[in-house]
């Protein structure tokens, strides 16, 4: 096909920012990251197409949620409106994010879905579980799950919380599919092949015999005050299902994305290896 014009990326630097600008490197797409700071305008101006990946569910101090969802996309959003000429604007969300939660987290990324609509340019908002990439580039959620020297791993919750996780390369290949003119506009809930409880993600992508230590969510809840690792909205978050109300299967062949299970992408291990 003939590369369309060029795509700027904020969070470029990030996990699937890095995937997608090679990604759309292979197809011949110049590709230029959004600044932190600085003139925004500058770096989308004539670009056909920006991908907003930015954003954080534990921000660090001085860092909020408010600025890490909501202040990022809407320096995106005015980048757009001042550098004219963008045809599309793609968005990863989070499934469930609602603007009136009393979750930090997912009501940064319900504003941030409002900014991202009123935008000047074609908007889908790719709202997605937890998100897991491969072993040789796993990302911050599935490194959150990996055993180091196959200690017992901790995790919020009680294990029994549903995940529909889904493969980073699938998610980066729907970001392409809108980068390129070919995907459709809209909101859409996305989700792995399968739902299942966080405890069985955590050995699929390890061991199954490895360790998991759980903390109970009051008792991490209760832990907030004093912690400088925890927040409110990851405890929420992290110990609840985060499934699609969608089908994942007809959110994903709206893409021409067939999704690929996670249990293909981690091959077990022996205990050790």
């Amino acid at each position: 096909m003939n590369a369309p014009g060029p795509v700027a990326i904020a969070g470029a630097d990030g996990h699937l920012g890095r995937w997608l600008a090679g990604r759309l490197g292979e197809l011949g797409i110049e590709v230029r990251p959004i600044p932190r700071e600085g003139d925004a305008a500058a770096a989308i101006a004539g670009c056909v197409a920006v991908a907003h990946l930015a954003g954080a569910l534990n921000p660090e101090k001085p860092n909020t949620y408010e600025l890490a969802n909501v202040g990022t996309v809407r320096r995106t959003v005015e980048g757009i409106a001042a550098a004219g000429g963008v045809e599309r604007v793609a968005y990863v969300s989070y499934v469930g994010a609602n603007r009136s939660s009393r979750n930090a987290y997912i009501r940064t990324k319900g504003e941030a879905e409002e900014l991202i609509r009123g935008c000047e340019a074609e908007a889908t908002i790719l709202r997605s579980p937890l998100i897991i990439g491969e072993p040789s580039r796993p990302g911050p959620t599935a490194e959150a799950f990996l055993a180091t020297d196959n200690k017992p791993i901790r995790a919020l919750g009680d294990g029994r919380q549903l995940v529909a996780p889904i493969y980073a390369g699938d998610l980066v290949s729907m970001l392409v599919s809108v980068a390129t003119g070919e995907g459709p506009a809209g909101t859409f809930e996305l989700g792995g092949p399968e739902t299942m409880p966080v405890d069985d993600l955590i050995h699929l992508i390890n061991h199954p015999d490895i360790s998991v230590r759980y903390t109970p969510v009051l008792a991490a809840a209760a832990a907030v005050p004093f912690s400088r690792q925890l927040t409110s909205a990851l405890v929420g978050v992290m110990g609840s299902d985060s499934v699609p109300i969608d089908n994942p299967h007809e959110a994903a062949a709206a893409f021409g994305v067939e999704l690929t299970p996670i249990d293909t992408v981690w091959p077990q291990v022996p205990l050790g290896g």
